[in-house]
């Protein structure tokens, strides 16, 4: 199709589908008034299907035809000639394999609509549609060029090339790719590759296996090379959304000698469903794995409950049964529960309720006398059963002290009319909730009651009498089995006290002990296995706050620590201890009668508990005190920037000193070392590590951990909050579709526009429900912040001002940055152990121009800071401030981040808490808090006895306070900023401290001051961040090792 202006490409097989391009057209494009073909019979025969599409749904449209056999008069073979010429020329220049020329065709059709026509003054597209074009994706990427391309449930990356934009897709973004195997795909998440990821070794290597694997697929002439004229046709991914009662799993690659295919494992058994047939939902319970003639299992087991093959049997509630298989099961629990595999229900009425005369308090028992002589009115519920119908039809018994906290109200009223509130039950709590109520109700949200005592369809006990009855309902032990598992770990955490309870009562033996009771808590994974853990009841007991403490390692500690290993070319090993609290021994003198799940022979006993069980108080910091005492005899030192971080020195293999690492966050241990084997086998020697977690750490206190390389080839660790920004934009994604509401198809920045000010907004008020709403997202972005997502750091840090009373526009302003993570690749901190260039000058250092005016003139170093080794590190610091952003309070705003050689390791972006009268003053005060910053910095690397180049460099936009700071002889005008003023010359005449002027477009801190328009932005976050693609190098050694054999 041609007007001059305008034109649509479609290719095709067979003139037989000429009909059927007509109706592409007409739906995509829209219907011409005037259409003029060639006389060709397949255009303008009786049997045409064209003719009779555009005759029938034309609406008047007029069909004319070129003379027979003169197609030249026709103008649409001067746009399939000018179309050819492009494409041909587009096909030599980047050597785009000859069968590929359709998805070339449409790319240059793309491009020509979307170019400006100076003799009409506008461009194709505007001619048709009559709106300007989006022309920004065929600005970042061009005709077969290098992309890289996320693939659905794959978080790493997976180069391709570039084929042009799929407009039959309704998902916005997306682009066909071809892949390394030759299959042609559609993908929303592309990235094009950079002129520094061309130069990388290891990514040159991929381009060249693609051109190999991919060529091949393509010269053999039987394979099909779909047309790019509907997503369905070559969408790869289509497979991911069908239901998974439909899908196809094959058990063949699975091993014969099935290690669950017995008759102990049927997990499943006794688990609620609801199953959708014939227009009505039918409730019924899984009773018992299914056997062939030969009284074999049907089906095979596997881990995945979706992928689970065994076959079942199912009773309904109306006596009728069927045989469903594992994964149709496991995907009808799934579909009614949350994410924790809970269940819920929606009350209906409260219709009776019960008594237990001998459970329930009355008049006489129902007082506390507290040491004052006050009276107060104990505070329980035991004794009081509700009877509730469910919306669904259904009823139940549930405890008082359940049902009030999710329907306190519909308690309330029921209460009131059958003449309750009087009873001790009702008494203590309805008159603080008559208070409060608006607070509360706020609190409560949607009112839901969820199914606390049921999981993924399955019944979870509370005690271990209904454990042991529910495995003997079910005919199996999972409950027993899992109970047996955590005793035996839980076991050498108590010894025998050799007495009686009564003797104990009597104050004969164990003096000064108290007792605690101890239970089980039951859960199920959502893989169906049963879990059990034992815990001590840690709020009998009151110990002192000094044994409650513990500390963990710092998340900045992590960071020089990663960056570290890649500067001494060090290893990382992670590992997980097992059960870490029972391997210390415990600070309180407390004791325990044994119950049943201790076994016959201790039921009943007293025993001491001599080991921190979970669940006490001193637990914590008992076990942190056991670890460093281990640690310590495996001659490691804990290091006072950060006692959680031990060091050792040690030597290389080429003899070149450096120091071996231990970070402690609980029982996360992170070992850093040219060998980390030994360090492992001392660990493995003194606990139990958990097997899985023994490695090199692809995730590390909520981080994506992994291996990249920097534009200059150098390999590194890398630091993002990928999976966690995923899983928040499923919950955000959530909470917008039960609004009516979606993500925003476009966000280029964080804020919807750089001219927004959260101070001036003047949107309604939230209500108290979307309050907690808000709360709940900052809270979100923050913990992304802290994990590596700088690009937002600032518009979270001016929302968060807003928590106590925040407007419309300011949760939208929040909404919108959501839809910025959604639509931008994931992020990552790269630790760059290579040392940045600095072309700013500085300064030079005279000790001698300063002794007159600071003394004395060294840095201070601690006495007792252990001897540099390894790689030293250069400290570079960027510093702004934004006079008087905020337009109502006239505060500025501080943003800082230090970056240790090429890793950013600190960050920082505040509100003043002072109101300044110029830039100056402003600027002072965020150097100020810059220079604390490096100051502790420098402390802590020297005590980790890491090696420091030269003194700090710090980067300022300000002129003026740069030269205040660097000149000794400057005087200070305005006195009410001496102390910041003094606090950093003193820095600079110590000799550590250097501050230069930096260009305002080059300061990395202007990032986290202003909000900024797209392009500063994004220059900015290249000097900073990097894309996340996961650990490339364990990626590409197993692609290219595959491709071999």
């Amino acid at each position: 199709m041609y007007n001059t202006e305008f034109i649509w490409p479609n290719p095709l097989k067979s003139q037989s589908e000429l009909g059927e391009a007509g109706k592409r057209f007409a739906t995509h494009v829209g219907m011409p008034e005037h259409l003029t073909t060639d006389g060709a019979q397949v255009f303008i025969g009786r049997q045409s299907k064209w003719k009779q599409f555009f005759n029938r749904n034309g609406n008047g449209i007029r069909l004319d035809h070129s003379a027979p056999y003169k197609q030249r008069s026709n103008l649409a073979e001067q746009g399939v000639k000018l179309l050819k010429k492009r494409m041909h020329a587009t096909m030599r220049a980047k050597g785009v394999h000859e069968r590929l020329w359709n998805y070339c065709l449409h790319y240059e059709a793309d491009i020509h609509n979307r170019i400006w026509n100076p003799k009409t003054g506008r461009t194709g597209w505007e001619s048709v549609f009559g709106n300007t074009p989006d022309i920004s994706e065929y600005l970042d990427f061009e005709m077969y060029g290098w992309v890289w391309f996320w693939e659905p449930g794959i978080k790493n990356a997976s180069i391709g090339r570039w084929l042009g934009i799929n407009h039959y897709c309704q998902e916005p973004m997306s682009s066909f790719i071809l892949k390394a195997n030759g299959q042609i795909v559609t993908s929303t998440t592309v990235q094009s590759l950079t002129k520094d990821d061309l130069a990388v070794p290891n990514y040159v290597k991929m381009m060249e296996q693609h051109v190999r694997t991919s060529h091949k697929a393509l010269d053999v002439k039987d394979a099909t090379i779909p047309l790019p004229v509907d997503a369905a046709e070559i969408d790869d991914y289509r497979r991911l959304h069908v239901p998974e009662e439909e899908q196809e799993f094959s058990s063949d690659i699975i091993d014969e000698a099935d290690r669950h295919d017995v008759d102990t494992y049927n997990r499943l058994i006794g688990a609620q469903i609801e199953i959708h047939r014939g227009g009505e939902t039918l409730k019924g319970r899984v009773k018992d794995r299914m056997r062939n003639d030969n009284g074999d299992l049907l089906g095979r087991t596997d881990p995945n409950p979706l992928l689970d093959t065994g076959r079942y049997l199912v009773e309904y509630t109306d006596g009728s049964t069927d045989v469903l298989s594992a994964n149709v099961i496991a995907e009808a629990i799934f579909s009614q529960v949350d994410d924790e595999g809970r269940d819920f229900l929606l009350l209906d009425e409260i219709v009776d309720h019960e008594r237990d005369d001998e459970e329930a308090l009355n008049d006489s028992n129902c007082w506390e006398v507290k040491k004052n002589g006050d009276k107060i009115l104990k505070r329980t519920t035991k004794g009081w059963k509700f009877r509730v119908r469910w919306k669904d039809g259904s009823h139940a018994w549930l405890p008082l002290k359940d049902l009030k906290e999710s329907y306190p109200l519909q308690v309330i009223q029921y209460a009131t009319g059958r003449q309750l509130l009087k009873e001790p039950a009702f008494a203590w709590w309805i008159p603080q909730f008559q208070s409060t109520k608006q607070r509360i109700i706020s609190k409560l949200g949607s009112t839901k009651y969820w199914r606390i005592q049921e999981k993924l369809g399955i019944k979870v006990p509370k005690t271990i009498e209904q454990a042991y009855a529910l495995d003997q309902e079910n005919g199996n032990t999972l409950w027993q089995d899992a109970i047996a598992k955590e005793m035996r770990h839980v076991l050498p955490a108590f010894k025998d006290a050799h007495c009686t309870l009564d003797e104990v009562k009597a104050h004969m033996k164990l003096v000064g002990y108290q007792r605690i009771r101890c239970h089980l808590v039951f859960d199920i994974k959502m893989d169906f296995t049963r879990k059990a853990r034992f815990v001590a009841g840690g709020h009998m007991t009151d110990p002192p706050a000094f044994s409650t403490y513990s500390s963990v390692v710092s998340r900045e500690t992590v960071r020089i620590a990663f960056l570290l290993a890649a500067l001494n070319n060090l290893a990382i090993c992670a590992a997980d201890i097992g059960n870490a609290y029972l391997n210390a021994e415990c600070a309180e003198q407390i004791y325990t009668v044994a119950g049943r799940e201790f076994g016959p022979q201790l039921e009943g006993k007293v025993l001491i508990v001599a080991k921190a069980l979970y669940g006490l108080k001193s637990s914590g910091a008992a076990w942190r005190k056991h670890l460093a005492k281990s640690i310590a005899e495996m001659g490691f030192q804990s290091s006072r920037g950060d006692p959680d971080l031990y060091f050792r020195a040690a030597n290389k293999p080429d003899g070149t000193p450096i120091y071996e690492y231990i970070l402690v966050y609980v029982d996360d241990i992170l070992a850093i070392s040219h060998d980390t084997a030994p360090i492992m086998d001392d660990f493995s020697k003194l606990y139990r590590l958990k097997p899985d977690s023994v490695g090199p750490p692809d995730r590390y206190l909520g981080a994506d951990i992994g291996v990249q390389y920097t534009s200059s080839g150098v390999e590194c660790w890398a630091m993002s909050s990928d999976s966690y920004v995923r899983n928040a934009l499923r919950i955000v994604e959530g909470y917008l579709k039960a609004q009516g509401q979606d993500f925003k198809r476009k966000a280029s920045c964080p804020f919807s526009n750089s001219t927004y000010k959260p101070e001036l907004d003047d949107s309604p008020l939230l209500e108290p429900d979307m309050i907690s709403r808000y709360q709940q997202l900052i809270g979100i972005l923050r913990w992304a912040c802290e994990l590596g997502r700088l690009d937002i750091l600032l518009e979270t840090s001016l929302l968060s001002s807003y928590n106590a009373a925040p407007r419309q526009g300011h949760l939208d302003q929040a909404y919108n940055i959501f839809s910025y993570l959604k639509q931008h690749q994931p992020q990552c901190i790269v630790f760059d152990p290579t040392k940045p260039e600095v072309s700013t000058e500085f300064v030079e250092y005279d000790s001698s121009a300063w002794e007159d005016h600071y003394k004395p003139l060294e840095e201070p170093l601690p006495d007792d800071m252990p001897s540099p080794r390894g790689k030293s590190v250069k400290m570079l610091c960027f510093v702004d401030a934004s006079h008087a952003s905020n337009r109502v309070t006239m505060r500025s705003h501080s943003g800082i981040l230090i970056k240790l050689n090429g890793a950013p390791i600190s960050w920082y972006s505040k509100r003043q808490n002072t109101v300044e009268s110029s830039t100056f003053g402003s600027e002072f005060i965020a150097l100020r808090i810059a220079a604390e910053m490096c100051q502790a910095l420098r402390y802590k690397l020297r005590m980790f006895g890491v090696p420091i180049d030269g003194p700090t460099l710090v980067f300022c936009d300000n002129q003026s306070v740069t030269n205040n700071v660097t000149i000794p002889q400057s005087q200070l005008n305005k006195k009410h900023h001496a102390i910041c003023y003094h606090k950093v010359r003193e820095c600079v005449a110590s000799g550590w401290l250097r501050v230069g002027w930096i260009e305002s477009k080059k300061n990395i801190a202007d990032l986290f001051t202003k909000v900024l328009p797209a392009f500063a932005r994004n220059f900015l976050i290249s000097r900073v961040l990097d894309r996340w693609r996961g650990n490339k190098k364990e990626e590409e050694v197993i692609e290219l090792d595959s491709l071999k054999l």
